[in-house]
């Protein structure tokens, strides 16, 4: 086991937040995704009310290289966006084991999926990519939402402020009206009030809820302990945290196959920033390409699967009703061929590792798409400065860390599999010969997480939950919305960034809705 107890979660302080720093995979989530969250009660919200939302927010840019976009199957150009702010694209380079994984992955019964675009990602997959390939730059909400607004009168931003609280007043019905903001700028105590219309809450799925928390609204008994006044009772407020862990799989490839590493070789460095100059190579595309989702049962006995089912019932028990809803659906696609449990990603090159000087290497990624684990985050204090408590609660139900153990099995199949079987020398780790403990062991000591936060505003029922409602407004305000991916109830079977890009347009048309009615 790990002997540190405490380790940091990262918090984006840049103009676009974690669009600037994430690793520009824009795979949309699934329509079972989607459809979940009228499923869980938030009317409006599934696959066909959201597609064009996504579509509105991507511009799908073809790639100079025919050849190369041929090679990777030319998506459907009706179901992708033409014409909006973030631009997305297939990898201008194709490392060397791309097609080896997919076809090995085929012989072992999981498809090439060539468009996962409409709704079902079961397969293996090349990534599209936030990367405009005119200029082989990232495409994020800066350069695609601000820097084409930043002009308007309306639109003002200030740096380096830090709210620590949203100040209420008591409104028509019960409801709390949100009036003002506390914040700090450049060391200066700062209030704004006589708010007339919205306040928008984008903080995160660590920050908002922490924000909520020290304005008064959550869990009463919580506050309690905080000296904070309870001004409106939402004790999901920080619960039903969830995360995708990730555990890197390593292997030593062949030393002539053009790899990560050889960016550790200054002449070759040297080539590729000269390559990049001209908009191709390695350093102008993303470091990840190949995307693999599997249904358990492509990986796990039907007679586990079963098990799982029956264990979970007990597991339930402790759980809010929201939270029990939730895992009803899991269990069900677990049960459901068409439905991912796992994702492995292929990269060509180390990670989370010191590789053999002059070695080459290829790694994967595996993650349980819809982890059943369920943690908090709350304030530590009344002092907003001070860094909220985080438990995310990794592998705390144990059915997530046996999927990871049986996808990490099935990787090892992979990569004995032909085509790829031919440029793998041998495991670098785990080790192949590892025992189900000695997996676990090796799990737990090298799990890390995908940066993919969700869930602690949820939008829920507030009796199953929830803190807010389908038009993403906090329940028992008047003027308070969160639009950020602390109100996605449930994790995706796939990375968030499409997700909240879609979740910002929604948002936008329900908040410019309610504007327009308000006049009338």
């Amino acid at each position: 086991m790990r002997t540190i107890e405490t380790s940091s979660s990262p918090a984006e302080k840049v103009w676009g937040g974690s669009s600037l720093l994430n690793f520009l995979v824009n795979a949309r989530a699934s329509k079972a995704d989607l459809d979940a969250l009228s499923t869980l009660g938030n009317e409006g919200w599934n696959w066909e009310t959201l597609l064009p939302y996504t579509k509105k927010s991507e511009t799908l840019v073809p790639l100079m290289d025919e050849a190369l976009t041929q090679s990777y199957s030319l998506p459907d150009p009706q179901i992708h966006g033409l014409n909006g702010p973030i631009k997305k694209c297939y990898p201008v380079w194709c490392d060397p084991f791309h097609f080896s994984v997919i076809k090995s992955f085929e012989a072992l019964g999981v498809p090439w999926n060539k468009e996962p675009g409409r709704g079902s990602n079961i397969g293996s997959s090349t990534t599209l990519t936030t990367v405009d390939p005119d200029s082989a730059t990232r495409s994020y909400s800066a350069t695609g939402y601000y820097a084409p607004n930043v002009h308007r009168q309306n639109f003002l931003v200030i740096t380096g402020a830090f709210v620590s609280k949203i100040v209420f007043e008591d409104a028509e019905g019960g409801l709390k009206r949100a009036v003002g903001v506390d914040f700090v700028h450049q060391g200066r105590p700062l209030k704004i009030r006589s708010l007339r219309k919205e306040v928008v809450l984008s903080a995160g799925a660590i920050q908002t809820p922490a924000l909520l928390e020290l304005s008064g609204v959550g869990n009463p008994q919580f506050l309690k302990k905080h000296d904070i006044p309870s001004l409106i009772d939402l004790p999901g407020a920080g619960e039903n945290l969830q995360d995708h862990v990730l555990v890197w799989c390593n292997y030593e490839v062949k030393p002539t196959l053009e790899t990560l590493e050889v960016l550790l070789d200054p002449n070759a460095l040297e080539e590729h920033m000269t390559l990049y100059k001209e908009k191709k190579g390695i350093i102008a595309s993303s470091a990840v390409r190949t995307f693999s989702y599997l249904p358990a049962s492509a990986f796990i006995s039907p007679e586990q699967i079963k098990r799982w089912g029956s264990e979970q019932g007990e597991h339930d028990r402790a759980e809010s009703l929201g939270i029990k809803k939730q895992h009803e659906l899991i269990r069900s696609w677990i049960s459901d061929p068409q439905q991912a449990t796992a994702e492995i990603i292929s990269q060509p090159g180390h990670f989370m590792w010191q590789p053999k000087p002059g070695k080459r290497y290829l790694s994967f990624a595996v993650s349980v798409t819809h982890p059943l684990s369920r943690g908090s985050v709350h304030i530590a204090s009344a002092n907003p400065t001070d860094s909220p408590a985080i438990n995310p609660n990794y592998f705390s139900n144990p059915v997530d860390l046996e999927i990871v153990i049986n996808a990490i099995k099935f990787v090892t199949r992979v990569v004995e599999t032909e085509p790829l079987k031919q440029d793998v020398l041998g495991h670098a780790s785990p080790a192949t010969d590892a025992t189900d403990e000695e997996l676990r062991e090796y799990v737990r000591n090298t799990f890390g997480s995908s940066f993919h936060p969700l869930g602690t505003a949820a939008m829920l029922p507030r009796e199953d939950g929830g803190v807010v409602d389908s038009k993403l407004k906090v329940y028992g305000t008047a003027n308070l919305r969160v639009v950020d991916c602390s109100i996605l109830p449930m994790e995706m079977s796939a990375h968030l960034q499409a997700t909240v890009y879609t979740l910002a347009e929604k948002a936008a048309d329900i908040i410019k809705a309610a504007s327009t009615s308000s006049r009338l």
